[in-house]
């Protein structure tokens, strides 16, 4: 089946060959989350949800035991798949394909004893000099095969999300199906590119409706809006498929609040920079139509502003809580006791006063409640300052 992905041109058996593998990829597995439900299963985009097709619980032939199983089986399975095929399904985009017009025995194959003619083809491989070689056919590129290829990894990274994103994460076939939006990535204009174009855009949509954070830095630390906004600019806003896209996945973006990528599409995308010809900003291309671009400029303005606000609030906590302290200390000073005797006891005019009283009315109840002896000692004086 992927031999037939990578290599046939008809639409009908590719057609016939991706629904095959469809249904054999939709284990209902949604990595360790069960059966995929409406979140991951987009009718509008012609997957059905894979819930509704299983048999009840009650209806299955040997119910006793029977999951365990079939989950370890479909486990063995993806991790199988995985690990040796899903390259496969980027080959037709990726790759350059060559195959033998010859049957070559698996003997030959795998014998011990490489065969000449083996050994021929594998020179002229290494040469680059196969276009001359009878024996192998070079496979064209196929835009309406790579489409069907694309559509498969989409609904991949709905079905298997924790295993595509590892498997996208670690290569870069995101990279190389949205560089499929440049027309000059393209071999030759065909009638399956615009086609091609909208399996692309449904391949990153697929991404971002993940969620997830480790999506959204891969795009930005690769730059991968960038073929995204090019196309935006080379199809007109209007009645245009790409182009609507283009802007409902902003739209998405927006309606989501993903702030990293908000930043980095108004910085890196919005205005047209490092190009020999100006170019009009995104925005200036959507406004006469929609003000999606606006939207999303305004809420990274929105966020600027929130995020000063949130910086200036922080500086004055941290002014009043410098000068509260700083009136603490110059507070304490005049109720601090000094316990070594070094230094002097500071007052304000009311304590002096308030002293004085206290130390001529003590004089006067000792003059009259003294003995005759006239060694009683008077309080020391306190010294004013």
């Amino acid at each position: 089946l992927l031999f037939l992905l990578a290599t046939e041109a008809d639409a009908g058996v590719l057609l016939q060959a991706s629904e095959i593998m469809r249904i054999i990829l939709d284990t209902d597995m949604m990595g360790d989350h069960g059966p995929m439900n409406t979140g991951f299963a987009d009718e509008a985009e012609g997957i059905p949800p894979s819930g509704g097709h299983n048999p009840p619980h009650d209806q299955h032939p040997n119910p006793t035991g029977s999951g365990n199983t079939t989950s370890s089986e479909q486990n063995n399975f993806l991790s199988m798949f995985y690990e040796h095929y899903i390259q496969w399904l980027a080959a037709p985009f990726q790759y350059t394909i060559l195959y033998p017009l010859l049957r070559i025995p698996r003997s030959v194959l795998l014998g011990e004893v490489k065969s000449s003619l083996i050994d021929t083809m594998e020179q002229k491989w290494e040469q680059g000099s196969y276009q001359e070689e009878p024996l192998l056919y070079r496979v064209p590129f196929s835009a309406l095969r790579s489409s069907f290829a694309v559509e498969l990894l989409s609904f991949c990274v709905r079905a298997h999300v924790y295993r595509m994103k590892f498997y996208l994460l670690r290569s870069d076939v995101l990279g190389k199906v949205l560089k499929l939006l440049k027309p000059s990535s393209l071999p030759r204009n065909t009638s399956g590119d615009r086609c091609l174009k909208l399996a692309a855009l449904r391949f990153l949509r697929a991404i971002l409706s993940v969620n997830d954070e480790f999506y959204h830095r891969h795009i930005i630390q690769h730059d991968l809006f960038g073929p995204v906004f090019d196309a935006f600019r080379a199809n007109p806003v209007g009645d245009n498929l790409v182009s609507s896209s283009i802007v409902e996945m902003c739209d998405y973006i927006n309606t989501e609040n993903i702030i990293s990528l908000i930043e980095y599409i108004v910085t890196k995308h919005m205005s047209a920079t490092g190009t020999e010809t100006p170019l009009p900003s995104l925005e200036d291309v959507s406004s006469p139509y929609v003000n999606t671009l606006t939207c999303l400029r305004q809420a990274y303005e929105k966020l600027i502003h929130e995020k000063n606000s949130r910086h200036q609030s922080h500086g004055i906590d941290q002014k009043f809580e410098a000068d509260s302290e700083s009136g603490g200390e110059a507070h304490s000073r005049y109720f601090h006791e000094n316990h070594t005797g070094r230094e002097r006891v500071v007052m304000n005019e009311k304590a002096l006063e308030d002293q004085r009283k206290y130390r001529e009315i003590d004089q006067e109840e000792s003059y009259f409640e003294a003995d005759d002896d006239d060694g009683v000692p008077l309080p020391p004086a306190v010294d004013e300052v």
